[in-house]
């Protein structure tokens, strides 16, 4: 019975050290329990500000590529513009250029244009002297011609029939100074 007793309190020795053991583990895992639950809610916590940081700076990047996209559709568009005037300027710039060169082609038939209007006022002035020369020689020549009628008139006078007689005796008949016809 001895053996039997000294196997009985080494049992309940061993169920008194478990239960004690039990019960000194179990408030230490409690406590590990918490300080992992306090560490996970302050993890939490930390987690839940650094996601609401990270939102709040996404959707400061959104509301920022939202005001971006705006900027860069506003100077698309303005960029489109400036690209069709781009190309108004360079259809005018193109029509100038043609408008320069038909100038600058006239231009270079201006001295020989000018060479030709010298040779052509040259001719018109010869032209004139000769004109003029000839009025000269024509105003000459009906003075001749006028001075051969009066010389003619006084020196034959048609009188009625076929006789001619000088121009002195028909005046001096007539008493006339001239002769009329």
């Amino acid at each position: 019975m001895g053996v039997l007793l000294s196997f009985a309190y080494i049992m309940v020795g061993i169920a008194l050290g478990a239960g004690a053991d039990w019960l000194y583990w179990r408030g230490r895992f409690r406590q590990a329990g918490q300080q992992a639950n306090a560490a996970s809610e302050e993890l939490r916590r930390e987690s839940d500000g650094q996601l609401q940081a990270a939102e709040s700076r996404l959707a400061e990047t959104e509301s920022a590529l939202a005001a971006g996209s705006g900027k860069i559709a506003a100077l698309e568009q303005e960029l489109a513009g400036v690209r069709d005037q781009k190309q108004g300027l360079e259809a005018q710039l193109a029509a100038e250029t043609r408008k320069l060169g038909v100038v600058q082609t006239l231009n270079g038939r201006i001295p020989t244009l000018e060479g030709i209007l010298a040779g052509k006022e040259e001719a018109i002035a010869q032209l004139t002297a000769e004109k003029n020369a000839l009025h000269e020689r024509v105003a000459a020549l009906l003075a001749e011609i006028e001075e051969e009628k009066r010389s003619l008139q006084e020196t034959l006078y048609f009188v009625e029939g076929r006789h001619y007689l000088p121009g002195k005796v028909v005046r001096n008949l007539t008493g006339r100074t001239e002769v009329q016809n």
